[in-house]
């Protein structure tokens, strides 16, 4: 009996690429869907009959061997096709786990990054930590400048929180001025370095629109990724860690 979904020798077309977790580079994750593939070439040969079936060809008849061959052309293509559809899903997925303009990788990606994380850190007992980082005055540049000037904004900030990660870490975009990261291999203190070290590039690049420069503030949440945690609590938790800073951040300027 043929397979026809024995498909695993065969790559498929323009299959996405496996990503790191910074998210792909925008020509990558720009790429069209894959484009539907042209019928096989028939096949002609009563050989081909007999050695994918095993029927010894002067056991058929020419109506036989005729209607095998059909068979056979039908069973090329169906399994092209389904080739094709298995492309075509995982291009719709990369397309929904990558943010639509930043390079970064969207909520759902960002999410699904974050299990992964989490279940290869379980398994081989290893410290992962999340951060949670605020862009402030996204709002207040969108309102004074243009949504673009804000996107603009954004993407600056992406980029350059991107160019302080290793290939292990995970970026995304949660919501609004928001940026979700996953430190592989980072207890609590280093998260806290880290963190530290991305806020304070992105004050200290200036953000360039149509010949005005703006400053960027950045804050941010920590939280050490434990297990049994789930990401939506991860990230609940990571938010109120900044919160917190804040207000003690807060506390502090005015009991000065």
């Amino acid at each position: 009996m043929v397979d026809v979904d024995n498909v695993s020798a065969i790559s498929p077309i323009n299959a996405a690429d496996t990503k790191g977790g910074q998210g792909q580079a925008p020509s990558e994750r720009d790429r069209g869907p894959p484009p539907r593939p042209p019928r096989p070439p028939r096949r002609e040969s009563i050989s081909d009959v007999a050695f994918i079936m095993g029927i010894p060809a002067a056991e058929m008849t020419p109506k036989v061997q005729e209607a095998l061959t059909d068979i056979l052309n039908e069973f090329d293509h169906q399994r092209q096709q389904l080739e094709h559809f298995r492309a075509h899903v995982a291009y719709l997925e990369e397309a929904a786990d990558n943010h639509s303009f930043l390079p970064v990788n969207s909520r759902r990606g960002l999410m699904r990054e974050l299990s992964r994380h989490q279940l290869i850190a379980e398994r081989a007992e290893i410290a992962n930590s999340f951060v949670y980082i605020r862009i402030r005055a996204i709002d207040a540049i969108g309102d004074e400048l243009g949504h673009l000037a804000a996107e603009e904004a954004l993407r600056h900030a992406a980029e350059i929180l991107c160019q302080g990660l290793r290939a292990s870490d995970a970026i995304g975009y949660l919501d609004g001025n928001v940026f979700g990261i996953v430190l592989a291999l980072a207890d609590s203190e280093t998260a806290f370095a880290k963190a530290r070290d991305l806020t304070a590039a992105i004050e200290r690049q200036p953000f360039s629109w149509r010949g005005v420069g703006l400053e960027l503030e950045a804050a941010f949440g920590l939280h050490a990724i434990a297990t049994g945690d789930n990401p939506e609590e991860i990230v609940d938790a990571a938010n109120r860690d900044l919160l917190a800073r804040r207000k003690a951040s807060d506390a502090g300027t005015g009991g000065g």
